[in-house]
This record gives structure tokens, C-alpha cells and sequence, in this order.
């Protein structure tokens, strides 16, 4: 007997099915140590979807925002511009008003000089005739 000399004995038929038993309970224990692995990837993996699904939402909706805010900051710029306009419309017409509050206050100035003259060439005139 070759066995005999080495001390390993022969497996019979329920030695076998013992190993092999054995090896389907380490294979089924190994499957379901597998489907528990795979089902915490899994949830790990929806939860990520499901953030990066909420995440992309909220890009979309900051996008609008931004977009809307754009739109309104460019309505307020040109509504800016056409204040400034009519506001530098307004700064000439008064700058022309005045210059014609001080031409109108001027003309009353000189009518009264004027006045004073021909009042001093009149009583010089009178003068003349009354020394004549």
C-alpha cells in the first residue's frame, strides 16, 4: 500500500462527500458574503446617482437664476444708460437756463444804466437850454 507509507489514508465515498459539502457551505457562505458586498455597493452606488441626480438639478436651477440675473442686471444697464441721458439732457437744458437767467438780469442792469445816461444827458441838455 503506497498510502500506508506516507500515513495518508484513503478517502472513501463519505469522506468526499464530506469535502464536498464543506466546499458548497465555504462556496454558498462566499456567495452570500458576495450579495451582501454587492448590495452595500449597490445602495452606495443609488445614493451617489440620486445625489448626483439632485447636484445636477440644482445646477440647473442656479443656471436659471444666473441667467435670469443676467437678464436683469443688462434691463438695469440700459435703463441706466437712459437715465444718464436724460440726466445730462437735463444738466444742458439747465445750463441754458442759466445762461438766460443771467442774460435776463443783465438786460434790467442796462436799461437802468441807460436810463441813468440819458437822465445825465437830459438834465445836461436842460442845462445847455436853460444857460442859452
Amino acid at each position: 500500500m503506497p498510502f500506508s507509507a506516507c500515513n495518508i489514508k484513503p478517502l472513501g465515498r463519505e469522506g468526499l462527500r464530506g469535502k464536498l459539502r464543506a466546499a458548497e457551505d465555504l462556496l454558498a457562505k462566499e456567495r452570500a458574503d458576495w450579495k451582501k458586498i454587492c448590495a452595500k455597493d449597490n445602495e452606495r452606488m443609488y445614493a451617489t446617482r440620486a445625489k448626483i441626480t439632485e447636484l445636477e438639478g440644482n445646477v440647473a436651477e442656479l443656471t436659471g437664476i444666473v441667467e435670469d440675473m443676467q437678464a436683469a442686471k443688462e434691463h438695469v444697464e440700459i435703463e441706466l444708460g437712459e437715465v444718464k441721458a436724460q440726466v445730462v439732457s437735463k444738466d444742458k437744458d439747465l445750463t441754458a437756463k442759466d445762461v438766460e437767467i443771467v442774460e435776463l438780469k443783465r438786460r434790467p442792469r442796462e436799461q437802468v444804466d441807460k436810463s441813468e445816461s440819458l437822465e445825465i444827458d437830459l438834465e445836461a441838455e436842460k442845462g445847455k437850454v436853460a444857460s442859452a
